[in-house]
């Protein structure tokens, strides 16, 4: 049984539509009621299956992700008595033994770093059809999801990978909806929220210079210009901290606009007014 949020969520809340979570501490919903797991090691046998739903995963892929190069001698007792205790949990027919694998029986569709993934598609597709709205409400809906590190705890190279990749969607995804935000904004008080997300994302990612330009911009459409050059400032000197990097030309070309007062910074909204 899926449950259905409309607002992002934390600790045991549910996630938007799906029946396993994996993008932060392992939840599954059990009989309607969303649980964690009865021990780690059944956490992470759902969290390695939830890699590949409805497919045949081999034992040497499950002991490669639970333990690395160094499995235990007793790897596949032990890995059935991990599988009884997840079926125990979820139910004897959530697990199937496919010859010397097993399959995790669950679509794409009820794991919530497939839902993230294609949610992010579906916001790349509406931006690129120039319908922002639906764009960044495709974003926000995909970070919801997201209550920390993709498939935690595991250490498959291909699960790794992905997480990787998914810290990065989110990452820009986060980006996205603070630009979208910002053109969509009609008056200060919609643009003092871009600056608040702008300096948390600049905190977070400090050599990202797109949040630093988002930032500025943020800055200069509240009507804060020695801020917004105090932003640049501050880019230059962390960039030149690291390395002696020099800012590059698209942050530069922000500093710029925002001195020269180019009112196509600004949301379409609040142009008249400035004008």
């Amino acid at each position: 049984m899926a449950l259905h949020v409309d607002t992002p969520y934390a600790g045991d809340a549910a996630p938007a539509a799906v029946s396993i979570a994996v993008l932060g501490p392992v939840m599954a919903d059990s009989e309607g009621q969303w649980t964690r797991p009865p021990t780690r090691q059944v956490g992470r046998v759902l969290a390695a299956l939830a890699g590949w739903p409805g497919e045949i995963v081999d034992r040497e892929v499950l002991a490669s992700a639970l333990w690395g190069e160094v499995p235990p001698q007793t790897v596949r007792n032990t890995l059935q008595v991990h599988i009884s205790h997840l079926r125990r949990w979820l139910g004897k027919d959530v697990v199937d033994h496919v010859a010397d694998g097993y399959v995790l029986q669950k679509d794409e569709s009820d794991v919530d770093a497939a839902r993230f993934e294609s949610l992010i598609r579906l916001s790349i597709d509406k931006r690129r059809a120039g319908c922002l709205s639906e764009a960044m409400s495709a974003a926000q809906e995909a970070l919801a999801l997201v209550r920390g590190p993709a498939y935690p705890d595991i250490l498959d190279p291909d699960l790794v990978a992905r997480r990787a990749r998914i810290a990065e969607l989110a990452e820009q995804a986060r980006e996205d909806v603070l630009s979208w935000q910002l053109d969509l904004a009609t008056d200060e008080r919609d643009v003092a929220d871009v600056v608040a997300g702008a300096r948390e994302l600049v905190a977070r990612f400090p050599l990202r210079e797109s949040g630093h330009a988002l930032l500025m911009r943020a800055l200069f459409c509240a009507q804060r210009p020695g801020e917004a050059e105090q932003a640049f400032a501050d880019a230059e000197a962390l960039l030149s901290a690291y390395r002696g990097l020099q800012p590059g030309a698209a942050l530069v070309a922000t500093r710029q606009r925002c001195r020269d007062r180019d009112a196509a910074l600004l949301p379409p909204a609040m142009r008249s007014a400035r004008a």
